[in-house]
């Protein structure tokens, strides 16, 4: 069955099969006086949800919810990996698809004009050496270093005592 002008349904649709929109200028439009809902509802645990975005037929990005899992993760398909991961009940994962704190990244971090900022007498909880570096431009160098001992080591990247410094290139 082919229409060639709208079409006004008043009450429940049901499509059996794929629904293809051709439309450039609006695509799928939900419009509603009230709540207004795109509802995924998948036959069972062993299929996924999935909002694609594609150009071209190529599928660049998609959000998908796992089977069988409580996370609901961004996709690059490009490069196969999932982005971010939000898992049930709060957790944010960028880098990681199984977080297990409210904010992990698994990989680096960059604020090109911002600061870091720790509160209320909380601190920076590192698995290994904590390391602070700079950047001069061109290059990153290692400024300080807090081992998993407690030494601490400026201009060394393996201090043998509690505070040890070491100047690359003395000026007297």
């Amino acid at each position: 069955m082919k229409f060639k002008s709208d079409v006004d349904v008043e009450a429940a649709l049901a499509v059996s099969g794929a629904v293809t929109v051709t439309d450039s200028a609006f695509g799928v439009n939900v419009n509603s006086s009230g709540n207004a809902s795109l509802r995924l509802d998948r036959g069972s645990t062993s299929y996924d949800n999935n909002i694609m975005f594609s150009t071209a037929g190529d599928i660049k990005f998609r959000i998908w919810q796992d089977g069988n899992a409580d996370y609901l993760y961004i996709r690059d398909d490009d490069n196969g990996t999932n982005m971010v991961t939000f898992k049930k009940g709060g957790n944010v994962g960028i880098g990681t698809t199984s977080p297990v704190q409210p904010l992990q990244v698994n990989g680096n971090i960059y604020s090109s004009d911002g600061d870091f900022y720790v509160n209320a007498n909380r601190g920076i909880k590192a698995v290994g050496n904590l390391v602070f570096s700079y950047n001069d431009g061109s290059s990153y160098y290692e400024g300080m270093r807090i081992t998993n001992a407690g030494n601490v080591g400026i201009g060394t990247t393996s201090p043998d005592v509690r505070l040890e410094v070491v100047e690359a290139s003395p000026t007297n």
